[in-house]
């Protein structure tokens, strides 16, 4: 998703920081930059249970459409699965307003979990996460598995890059639209990268957008539907 691909010229002339894998998240960076980097989510039971099924789908991979990543695989995960059991509920959603001092109720999106996979020259230039909704929505990137050599970068409200190696079971929160940070994945020339896609809402009616990005993955209307009825009616929408 993308609203903005930066000139890669520009980019050389911002000043860089260190990389910095041990970089945590709190609530005044995610309101400042619009990201921030939450290591260790899960208590490792629960983190084991959601990597043994993303796991299960490598089968199922297939290609992105209509993208500006290159080269990424995904599947589309439904109500039914572990990870939407995991990430989308009450529980999390008072975690994850907390962490990140979120004001107003926090929900999640009808958007579908996405399962996303970084192989070999994969990557993603640099970009802002379109809008959904008419209120900016988060979007939450979990580390599933990752042994490659690819980073993710961004470029905070000092106009500094920034950049971390994601581990497992960490979570990175980035806001969508005008105010959230330009980013980016680097290619992978070294192992390979596996991470869940969801995203979190404030409230506010859809966009374009929001069905224009539906069908990235081969299958995703239908599993949509389905995982949008329950959802609504989880939520009272």
């Amino acid at each position: 998703m993308a609203v903005a691909v930066l000139h890669t010229a520009l980019l050389l002339l911002l000043p860089a920081r260190e990389l910095r894998p041990g970089l945590s998240g709190t609530a005044r960076s995610f309101d400042q930059d619009g990201f921030v980097y939450i290591p260790s989510l899960l208590p490792s039971d629960a983190f084991d249970k959601v990597q043994r099924e993303c796991r299960s789908y490598r089968s199922r991979l297939k290609p992105e459409r209509n993208s500006i990543a290159n080269g990424r695989l995904g599947h589309v995960l439904d109500s039914r699965s572990v990870a939407h059991q995991t990430f989308l509920t009450d529980t999390m959603s008072k975690r994850l307003q907390s962490l990140l001092g979120m004001d107003d109720p926090f929900v999640p999106s009808e958007f579908p979990i996405e399962l996303r996979h970084y192989p070999h020259s994969s990557g993603m230039q640099w970009h802002q996460d379109d809008m959904l909704y008419t209120q900016p929505q988060c979007e939450f990137v979990f580390t599933v598995d990752n042994d490659s050599d690819s980073f993710t970068e961004w470029i905070d409200a000092q106009n500094c890059t920034s950049s971390v190696w994601t581990v497992p079971n960490s979570l990175l929160a980035i806001r969508a639209g005008a105010t959230g940070p330009t980013h980016r994945v680097t290619p992978v020339t070294r192992g390979q990268r596996t991470i869940l896609k969801f995203v979190y809402t404030t409230g506010g009616e859809k966009l374009p957008d929001f069905y224009a990005h539906i069908d990235s993955f081969p299958g995703h209307r239908a599993s949509t539907k389905q995982s949008t009825r329950r959802q609504r009616a989880k939520w009272g929408r």
